[in-house]
This record gives structure tokens, sequence and C-alpha cells, in this order.
């Protein structure tokens, strides 16, 4: 008999198609392609960020940064020069002196980068900080934005050979003398005797045992850069006797330091003995130029006020500094100040003085020898 066949299988029906459901998947929005060029090393001065999404002429777009310190161009992007792909975002770094600059983009035929042939903007960043953005500018668009002060620094003096005093040759929010040009007085200091004219120290006395004037700072009041016609304060630290009771600091300004004529501030006794800091506020002389000024810190046992007293244990140092000239038109006048009184001569109790001691306050004690042997006032006769 025929050999049978094994029945077929019945044709397997492919499912019915369904009809789409909901709304038809969109298909994802592609970014703008980004390029980012970092500055090749780090930034010690000032970090700009200067962002570009370009529209759909890009090759039109070209911007200037120009330093209005030095009126020179700082930095610039010409026509068909970096931005040549359309609806990309280009993210450039450049690293700047403080200044004070303005930041000014063009578009070829005046549309902007916004928003008839695109969606794109600018953005520049100063530190981390925005300070100009905008899309739609027509022909350009200009943007001012930093100071032509840098930010104040404390400026460390060292020794002028031609004024035989420290000097801060540059100008900062201070001007220091340091630990060390001034410390000591006489043949202890580093380059004796760091005054601006003929003024010697003292010959006699021990370092950190007797009076000294170890460093001298001058700090702009506020914080700003020291300007003519501002306000500063004067520290100096000084090195008092004992119990400091017969020490006296005179604090004196000078207009030119390269030719000192020495006017008063004030006078501050030390108070107490050992290491103090003396203070005084005085009015910079105005200027309209930048100059070069200077203080003097007197500081004398016994005795009276003066620039340059000259006394055995007195030391006398200068510190010479720069200014900045006063704002145009707004230069503050120095005021006609009145000179203060010479402070009354201390109360000086002379029968505790040894002979050097009674000898340098010969204002007020006597050193008498034979069977009178010993420090005594010095009464008129």
């Amino acid at each position: 008999s025929p050999t049978s066949q094994p029945p077929t299988d019945s044709p397997t029906t492919s499912p019915p198609t369904l009809p789409p459901t909901g709304s038809p998947t969109k298909l994802p929005t592609i970014s703008p392609t980004k390029f980012t060029t970092m500055s090749p090393t780090p930034c010690a001065e000032l970090l700009l960020q200067v962002d570009v999404l370009t529209d759909n002429w890009p090759k039109e777009t070209s911007w200037t940064l120009t330093n209005l310190c030095t009126d020179q161009t700082q930095e610039s992007v010409g026509l068909e020069a970096l931005y040549t792909a359309k609806a990309t975002e280009y993210s450039n770094t450049y690293c700047v002196p403080p200044a004070e600059y303005t930041f000014e983009i063009s578009d070829k035929w005046s549309d902007g980068l916004c928003c008839n042939y695109g969606d794109g903007f600018y953005k520049v960043t100063s530190d981390e900080t925005d300070v100009a953005y905008g899309t739609e500018f027509g022909n350009s668009e200009s943007t001012t934005f930093g100071s032509c002060r840098t930010p104040g620094q404390p400026v460390i003096a060292t020794y002028d050979s031609n004024l035989g005093a420290p000097k801060c040759s540059t100008v900062g929010v201070s001007c220091t003398s340091g630990d060390d040009l001034l410390d000591g007085m006489g043949n202890f200091e580093l380059n004796p005797s760091n005054s601006l004219d003929e003024c010697t120290d003292g010959t006699k006395g021990d370092y950190h045992v007797d009076e000294s004037v170890d460093k001298i700072t001058v700090t702009a009041i506020g914080g700003d850069l020291l300007q003519a016609g501002a306000k500063a304060k004067i520290e100096a630290k000084v090195w008092a006797w004992e119990e400091g009771r017969y020490d006296t600091a005179d604090f004196y300004y000078a207009p030119d330091a390269s030719s000192p004529e020495w006017k008063h501030i004030r006078s501050v006794m030390a108070g107490g003995g050992g290491s103090r800091t003396l203070t005084a506020e005085y009015q910079l002389p105005a200027s309209a130029s930048v100059g070069v000024q200077a203080v003097r810190v007197n500081f004398r046992f016994n005795g009276q006020q003066s620039p340059c007293s000259g006394g055995d244990y007195d030391d006398t140092d200068d510190l010479a500094f720069s200014v900045i000239a006063g704002d145009a038109g707004s230069i503050v006048t120095q005021p006609n100040l009145t000179e203060l009184p010479a402070l009354d001569l201390q109360i000086i109790n002379c029968e505790l003085l040894v002979k050097e001691r009674c000898v340098a306050a010969s204002s007020s004690c006597l050193w008498m020898n034979g069977s009178y042997n010993g420090c005594y006032p010095n009464e008129p006769m």
C-alpha cells in the first residue's frame, strides 16, 4: 500500500498588524556640537572665557577685546577665523592681565546671533563671573568691565642705596619694611642708619634691651591702593626700654622722598616695655602724578618731639613708598595740619637712672660725681 505521508501542518498565520497607538515617537534632538579650547597653562592673572553659540551663518561673527589701560587689542577673533560651523558652541579661554576691558562682538550682515537665522548667543566670563551676554544685537554690541587699578597687594620694600632707606617701588595696598631691614638700631640694622637725610641713630644700647624701631608699615585706609590725597595708617613696631615709660615715637611724613621736608603727624608714648606697635593716621599729600613719598619714625628716650632727636639711645628710620596719582578732578587737597604741640617731658625719676641713662636724659636729669655721686633732677639754677 502506498506509504502514508505525515499530515501537513496548517500554515502559520502572521498576527495582524495593529494600528499605531498614540503620537508617533519623535527623533531625539541633537545638541549643538561644542568645541572647547582651554588656556594651555594655569592662569596666574585673569582668566577670561568667551562662549559663542553660532547661528546659521557663523563666519559672519567676530569680536575684539581691547585693554583700555594700554589702549591695545588684547585678544580678537576675525571673520571666518574661528567660527566656521553653524549651530555650534565654541568655548575658549584666555589668560590676560587684570585691567579694564571692552568686549565688542560684531556681525557682518547686522543680524546678530539670533533669531532670524538661528538661535545663537555669546557670553563672556571673567574669573567665573559673567560680565557680558547677548543674542540679538544687530551690527555690533560692546560691554566694558574691569578696572585699571589692579587688586591691591602688600608690597615689601627693598633697600634703595640712592635714597639710603627701604623703598617700595611699586604701588600696593600697603608698603612694609618687612621683618629684617629695620630690625634693631644703629649697627644692628642691615643698612644703618636707614634715613633719607643725615639723621643718624644713637650709638648706645643693646639689641632688644634698649630702644629700636624694628618695622614700619604704611597701609591705605579702606583697602584700596596707596593714593595721593587719600588717608593712610602708619604702624611702627618698636622695642621699648624696661617699662617703656620714658619712650616716645614721633611720626612724620614727607611729600617727596628724594628731598624730604618732614611734617609732624603726632607723637605716641610707648605705653609699655618690650615689643610695641604704635600707630598714626594721616592724609597722603595730594599729587597729580605718580610719586614716591615717605614716612619717618623717630623713637626716642626722653627728650622732645623732633624728626631727628639724636639721643644716645634714639633710633630714627624712614620708609619710602610709591603712590598713584589722585583721580582727575577729585584730588583731596592736603589740609593745613595743625602742628601738634611737643609732648611735655615725661616726669622722670632721675634717682633711679644709671649714669648712661642719666646723661642721655640731660634735659631732665644731671649726673653728679664725688660725694654726691648719682643722678639728680636737672633743676634750673
